[in-house]
């Protein structure tokens, strides 16, 4: 038996927890966190995969969207699609000014197609000249976060509401510290390469709305969900605040009228604000041996996904999971040739 604890209990947290609880034999599954659900970044955001990260080397992002479509996939495939709020979603990349190069994830999805002349000229009155239509799927953290909670709980995994604040404090009886703390990992692991970036979207209530509306350029997205529709959106890079700001609403929802019209006519429901965990590098997936209170201990990471948290959080969590069984393998190795 290998004693394995998670930090964190985002989509990533609960994705790595629940991959290396199917993976690794013998595998004993603790979760610490001082969020959970609603109170989670993962909760609060659109969900929908359409990953756009930047600047992550081709051989490095593909596996991770290999993985989780597959996965997201096979969810919206199966009987739990409902349960779990993943199913399939199509809409709309709207851009200004001449079309950009198409992004890694549309090799993945159902479908991704330019745009003709008459859907820009018709649709959208002529205000972008360039776009594209998708079929992907929709991840709704507020479904999904729940369901996967119960995935881990059901096969053993354990949950308690801990803060932990320094890798030192963790009990030695743990094997594997799994590092999936997001913003937090500023502080914890005192990852200077973390910076907080704040989105604010507004939740509406509008029936009508079928597809899925992103101006790019403007940071202007209309995401319906099951039940609701959610507008924005901001990317306040270095902000921290999670308190929600009426003027900013204000212009989010004019932004988002000017992109569908037909918004004029929705029903507030609320405001969201979230903290996503921005890192200057790529997102920091490995594992190793670090000194801890001058003990040697297997530490794992997987953080710093930015605002692709929920699209990429499964594919990461596969290759923490398969570093994770290098090192346990190789720790054997050693143990058995001093024996």
């Amino acid at each position: 038996m290998v004693k394995i604890l998670v930090i964190g209990a985002g989509a990533v947290g609960l994705s790595t927890a629940v991959c290396m609880q199917r993976s690794i034999d013998g595998a004993n599954m603790t979760i610490f966190a001082e969020k959970f659900g609603v109170d989670t970044t993962s909760d609060g955001a659109a969900g929908i995969f359409r990953p756009l990260p930047p600047d992550i080397p081709d051989d490095m992002i593909r596996p991770w969207l290999a993985e989780s479509w597959k996965y997201y996939d096979s969810i919206a495939s199966s009987g739990e699609g409902s349960i779990a709020g993943v199913f399939p979603v199509s809409g709309y990349d709207l851009y200004p000014e001449k079309s950009p190069i198409p992004p890694a994830y549309r090799d993945y999805v159902y479908h991704y197609r330019p745009c003709t002349k008459r859907e820009l000229q018709v649709q959208f009155n002529n205000k972008y000249k360039a776009g594209f239509f998708i079929s992907t799927l929709m991840v709704e953290g507020r479904k999904y976060l729940p369901w996967l909670t119960k995935q881990f709980l059901g096969e053993g995994g354990k949950i308690q509401a801990i803060k932990v604040k320094s890798l030192a404090d963790i009990d030695s009886s743990f094997d594997v510290i799994v590092n999936c703390s997001g913003s937090g990992s500023f502080e914890l692991v005192d990852d200077k390469n973390m910076y907080p970036i704040q989105g604010q979207l507004t939740r509406v209530k509008a029936d009508w709305v079928k597809h899925f509306y992103y101006d790019v350029e403007n940071s202007t997205y209309i995401v319906p969900g099951a039940n609701n529709v959610v507008l924005g959106g901001t990317k306040v890079v270095g902000d921290a605040s999670t308190v929600a700001n009426s003027e900013t609403r204000e212009q989010v929802f004019t932004r988002c009228c000017q992109l569908l019209p037909s918004l004029k006519e929705a029903t507030f429901l609320w405001d969201w604000v979230g903290i996503r965990p921005g890192r200057v590098i790529n997102p920091r997936v490995e594992a190793g041996i670090e000194t801890i209170n001058h003990k040697r201990r297997m530490v794992v990471h997987n953080y710093g996904h930015a605002a692709d948290g929920v699209a990429l959080s499964w594919g990461t969590a596969v290759q923490a999971t398969k570093l994770l069984k290098q090192l346990l393998n190789e720790q054997t190795s050693i143990v058995c040739a001093k024996l």
